[in-house]
This record gives structure tokens, C-alpha cells and sequence, in this order.
């Protein structure tokens, strides 16, 4: 008998688990080494950025944040603004935010703002870079598309400002957890989905936030439209609104705090009660849409 050799991953070379890691580690490098190069001061802690709506609005807003956790409470009142503003229902401080709590809370106002704008910008990228290997780009291919998602917007990824810099880093996650509903038919896909949209509503940016839900649902929609019924077994399609539902219940739950505080204050706007024409200036034109082409 002629034994045949036996020939195995570890004998020839590297396993697909280890080139998976060193393809995820080089593409992580990749979006790192971007970051440094276009924010190279930044990048060192050296500055903030601080141009235009960064300078009037969101550092001050981040400062007084970092002042408040440092004595211990949330930005409930403050009394810079006229006689006194309750500055936590406006919202835009992102006062219920993670990210702002954990680096605010640590690094205070000029560090944990410089690192707030690094950590979305990169989430950015890597969520991107996330969704694109789930649609089975190849990885140059998702890096490329990584970076072109990244910079190829104005301002270099921080879009208008920060607070949409930190709803729209969280819109590629969408898009992977409402493909993994589909193609695990697991609850939890769902609970993450939902956990997700509320930190985009928690950020303080809302108009934004509820466009990027609403083309979540767009994709939703498609992706059960479109979906292979031939392959699909059983409860699938059940399984996947059923996801849907405990996103909204968990959505509306983590965001019920910063909504109960805003929405009485919204009441008192100057805004409300205007005519509905005063909603749609300097909107997008639904003709625009053909620049899809």
C-alpha cells in the first residue's frame, strides 16, 4: 500500500482564519494611517477642529458637557444662554450619548472632543469596510470603497459637522444588522438594529438621524422585496419583521429619556405653527433625484 502524504493548512502556510485577520488588520491600518495623514495635528492631540459650527456651537456645548460631568451631573440647566436654557432638552449637547459621557467624562473639553472627532471618523471607515465585506467585496475592493465613503465627502469625512459626523458613521451598521436579520433570522440582529437607531437619535442631530432610519427602512423594504422566497425556509420573512418590531421597541425605549425632555421644550419654538413652505427651504428638490444617475 502506497500511503498518501497528508498535507495541512499549518504545513502549508497560513489558514483562511489568518489571512481574514491580516486582511482586517491591514485595511484597519490602512483607514488609521489615512486618518493621521489628513489630520496630523489632530491626530497628535495637538488641536481641535474648530471651523465654522465646531467653534460656535460644538465646543462650547462640549466644554460646558465636560464641565458638568466633572462635577458629577448631567447638562441639565444652563445659565449662559439669556436668563437660562435647559441645554440637555435641546439636544444637540448629546447629553445621553456614550461616546460623549466616556470621553468628556475622562478627557474633558479639548482632548475628548479631538478624540470624539477621531474615533467617528475611523467608525466611519470601519463600519463601511464592515458592510462591504458582508456584501462580499473583495478586501481591496471594500477598502477602496471604505476610503472612497470616508473622504469623499466635503469636509473629509466630518460632513456638515459633528453631530452628523456621529449619526452617519452608524449608517453602514444598519445596513450589515438588517442583512444579517435576513440571513441569520435572529432576534438579536434586531436588538442591535434597534440599540443602533438609538444612538443615532441620542447624538442630538435629529433631521439626520431620522433620514438615515428612514433609508434603513428603504433597505429593509428591498431586501424583503427582493429577497430568494425559493430559498427561504419556514418563518424567514417572519422572523425578519419580527426583528424589525423589536428594533422600533428597543429604538424608542433607550431614546424615551432625551425625547420626554425634548419635545415639551420643541412645543415652545418660534417655529412652531410656521407655514409647511419654511420646512422645505434650502431642502433637496425631488428632481434631484436623477443626479442618481
Amino acid at each position: 500500500m502506497i500511503q498518501q502524504p497528508i498535507t495541512s493548512n499549518s504545513q502549508s502556510g497560513s489558514t483562511p482564519g489568518s489571512k481574514k485577520l491580516v486582511a482586517w488588520m491591514l485595511c484597519l491600518a490602512l483607514l488609521a494611517g489615512s486618518i493621521c495623514l489628513f489630520y496630523p495635528r489632530i491626530s497628535a492631540l495637538q488641536a481641535c477642529l474648530l471651523t465654522g459650527d465646531h467653534r460656535e456651537q460644538h465646543y462650547p456645548w462640549a466644554h460646558f458637557l465636560s464641565q458638568s460631568l466633572a462635577q458629577g451631573h448631567l447638562p441639565w440647566w444652563t445659565w449662559k444662554i439669556h436668563c437660562g436654557f435647559p441645554l440637555l432638552a435641546e439636544g444637540q449637547i448629546g447629553g445621553f450619548y456614550p461616546p460623549n459621557l466616556l470621553l468628556h467624562g475622562i478627557f474633558g473639553a479639548e482632548t475628548g472632543y479631538s478624540l470624539n472627532f477621531l474615533l467617528h471618523v475611523f467608525l466611519s471607515g470601519l463600519f463601511f469596510l464592515l458592510y462591504c465585506r458582508q456584501i462580499k467585496l473583495l478586501w481591496p475592493a471594500a477598502a477602496v470603497a471604505a476610503l472612497s465613503y470616508l473622504y469623499g465627502n466635503a469636509f473629509g469625512g466630518a460632513f456638515y459637522n459633528i453631530t452628523s459626523l456621529k449619526t452617519l458613521c452608524w449608517f453602514p451598521t444598519t445596513l450589515f444588522l438588517i442583512d444579517k436579520l435576513f440571513e441569520k433570522k435572529r432576534l438579536r440582529f434586531g436588538f442591535l438594529l434597534g440599540v443602533v437607531f438609538a444612538l443615532q437619535l441620542l447624538v442630538g442631530y435629529l433631521q439626520i438621524a431620522l433620514y438615515s432610519i428612514a433609508f434603513s427602512g428603504l433597505y429593509f423594504l428591498l431586501k424583503f422585496f427582493l429577497r430568494d422566497r425559493a430559498a427561504e425556509q419556514g418563518k424567514g420573512a417572519g422572523k425578519a419583521w419580527t426583528g424589525a418590531f423589536v428594533a422600533l421597541a428597543v429604538m424608542v425605549l433607550l431614546f424615551l429619556p432625551q425625547f420626554l425632555a425634548t419635545f415639551p421644550l420643541s412645543r415652545l419654538s418660534a417655529r412652531v405653527g410656521l407655514e409647511e413652505s419654511f420646512a422645505y427651504i434650502g431642502s433637496f428638490p425631488p428632481w434631484g433625484l436623477v443626479t442618481l444617475l
